[in-house]
């Protein structure tokens, strides 16, 4: 195209070139006709103003020379005027080419939009479907086995989990007076805990001690009741030994010290009985502690069991808030999709004007309508005469007339359904009959009341005299009648008699 372009200001450059110099050659050809125009009217002057032939001879040359070059310069300016000629039809034609290629040139640019907003669209589509099987193929293997079939989808599980992010950072971003108040529990409980772990620890330290104790107080009793024991049975020999050795004369600083030796004993035994009742009273006092802690502990229990509870009914008060926020954005997102879907809706539903449900819709109303105005008039006729009358309303008529129409109409369509019916079936029996002559030779003929005549071809009724040479097959008694062989029997009967 830019070739083109620069031939076509070459040849109007050589062209308007070419103008210019047809001009200065038509203004060259005027001063010489002039010129010529002189020296003619020169010539016609009496030879008087001449001064010989020479002179003469030098103008008539001149004036050949003038008409030659005059000649030379309009053959060339007859060729310039073809060529001008052709130049314009080039250019003309240049012209139309440039017209063509400017069209082209639209054209192409807007092949090159179209080309681009093509590129464009399989690009946005190539992106699109990059995504889509990009997150399809990362939610594909889901360990929970969530499975998001389209963008709406995911979109909401997005805005669920972020109401549950939302309403977790309210729920634990900011103190919880009831989170607060537990730990205050917690922390008492850990304090009484505590206390309790000490007192027990202090309570195992005097058992341990109150057992060494006992212990040693048992190892002192057995001690003492077995030193009681020896002493008696060596205050026993020694007693029988003074009995024997002294006859009956006892020491009485020996009894006196035998009495302080049992009074000893008993007090031991009385010292041993206290601290066994001493013993006892503090076990029961341990087993009163440890009942006291059971039923702290029972306390503590229920009360967590109490506190599970409320958990599970803040849990359950949550759920439901978010199945609130999420429906109530479920909703919002449809009457959006509702009102877009009305304020872009262009459908139009073309219909024949006479169809059935148009006819059956207007045959409706109109019955509804007379039936209105007869129910009406009978009304008022029933209101105006109280005893009744003779005479039908004017809506009665005309609702009758209507139903007259209507079975006419209805009767006028059987008939007409029923005239089509025969004259398909005449034609098919037609085709019928036609197909089993060619095929089997038998003229097949329908007569009423079920029957069928059949009649070959090679025994047509002009053979044999006229007689009837058909069988008649009668399907409501089921029989065959042969009217060529009764014919034929009777008249062998008629010779035979």
């Amino acid at each position: 195209m830019n070739l083109i372009r620069e031939q076509a200001h070459s040849l109007s450059l050589e062209l308007a070139s070419r103008d210019i110099l047809l001009q200065e050659y038509q203004t060259k050809l005027h001063e010489k006709e002039d010129e010529i125009l002189q020296s003619r009217g020169q010539a016609e002057i009496p030879r008087e103003g001449f001064e010989g032939d020479e002179t003469l001879k030098v103008l008539k040359r001149e004036l050949a020379d003038q008409l030659k070059h005059t000649r030379s310069i309009e053959a060339r300016n007859r060729k310039l005027e073809v060529e001008n000629e052709e130049l314009r039809s080039y250019n003309k034609s240049i012209s139309l080419m440039e017209e063509e290629r400017r069209s082209l040139i639209s054209k192409v640019q807007a092949l090159d939009g179209l080309r681009e907003k093509v590129s464009n669209l399989e690009l946005q589509k190539a992106i699109l479907e990059e995504e889509r099987l990009s997150w399809t193929a990362f939610l594909q293997d889901d360990p929970d086995g969530i499975q998001f079939t389209s963008p709406a989808h995911l979109a909401r599980a997005y805005i669920q989990t972020k109401i549950e992010k939302s309403t977790l950072l309210e729920k634990f971003g900011r103190p919880d007076p009831l989170i607060a108040e537990r730990d205050q529990e917690i922390i008492k409980l850990v304090a009484i805990q505590a206390k309790l772990e000490e007192e027990n620890q202090g309570m195992k330290q005097v058992l341990k001690k109150d057992l060494k104790e006992k212990q040693r107080l048992e190892r002192q009793k057995d001690l003492a009741l077995k030193e009681a024991t020896f002493l008696r049975e060596q205050l026993k020999t020694y007693s029988t030994e003074e009995e024997v050795m002294m006859a009956g004369n006892y020491d009485d600083q020996k009894s006196q010290r035998i009495e302080e030796l049992e009074r000893l004993l008993g007090e031991h035994k009385l010292e041993i009985n206290a601290l066994t009742r001493q013993l006892e009273e503090r076990d029961i006092a341990r087993t009163a502690d440890a009942q006291k802690l059971e039923e702290g502990l029972d306390y503590q229990r229920s009360v967590v069991q109490f506190q599970e509870r409320v958990d599970t009914l803040h849990k359950e008060l949550e759920t439901s808030k978010q199945a609130y926020k999420i429906a109530t954005i479920e909703i919002q997102a449809l009457q959006k999709q509702l009102m877009a879907s009305e304020a872009t809706s262009r459908m139009r539903v073309l219909q024949l004007k006479d169809n059935p449900a148009a006819r059956h819709e207007v045959t409706k109303k109109e019955t509804l309508r007379v039936l209105r105005e007869e129910n009406k008039a009978l009304l008022a006729q029933l209101e105006g005469q109280p005893g009744g009358t003779k005479f039908v309303p004017i809506s009665t008529l005309e609702r009758s007339r209507l139903d007259v129409q209507e079975m006419e109409a209805l009767v006028a369509e059987k008939e007409k359904r029923m005239t089509r019916l025969k004259e398909m079936w005449s034609k098919k029996a037609l085709e019928f009959r036609q197909a089993v002559y060619s095929l089997l030779g038998y003229e097949v003929d329908f007569q009423p009341n079920g029957r069928v005549k059949v009649t070959s071809m090679f025994h047509r009724s002009d053979l044999y005299g006229g007689v009837d040479t058909g069988i008649v097959f009668d399907g409501e008694q089921g029989n065959t009648i042969g009217y060529h062989w009764r014919s034929l029997l009777s008249r062998r009967n008629t010779k035979w008699h």
